[in-house]
């Protein structure tokens, strides 16, 4: 399961290198497509994304880490905070297998982006 860092209980553990630091292998999400703001769709080479981070939350009860959509720098320096527009938990069966020992962990990206599936033109389903 994730593990929260000493200083806050939002943040994983982390070092210089970032080797240090494991998540599951399988993890469940959604994500609200009509909470995406539609002026945060970014064009790329393989299609329209958003940035996205995902923040571990190890005291909800519910779900073991939320998705927020990534506002630019400016907008965070004004005072916006990232909008929630999901959550991600590691499957019960996947924790079980963990807890015993068993489970696999893959390391993290520092680079998280979300690719958009669509239409055949490129529309967003939404």
């Amino acid at each position: 399961m994730l593990q929260a860092n000493a200083t806050s209980s939002t943040t994983l553990k982390t070092s210089q290198t970032m080797s240090d630091i494991q998540i599951p292998d399988v993890l469940d999400g959604i994500i609200y497509l009509t909470d995406i703001d539609k002026s945060q769709i970014r064009d790329g080479k393989k299609g329209k994304w958003v940035p996205i981070r995902v923040k571990a939350t190890p005291n909800n009860e519910y779900n073991d880490c939320m998705v927020t959509l990534r506002l630019p720098k400016e907008a965070r320096e004004a005072g916006h905070k990232d909008p929630i527009i999901g959550n991600v938990s590691v499957p019960d069966w996947l924790k079980e297998q963990m807890a015993n020992g068993s489970g696999a962990a893959a390391t993290v990206s520092n680079d998280t982006q979300v690719q958009a599936g669509g239409a055949s033109d490129g529309d967003l389903p939404f």
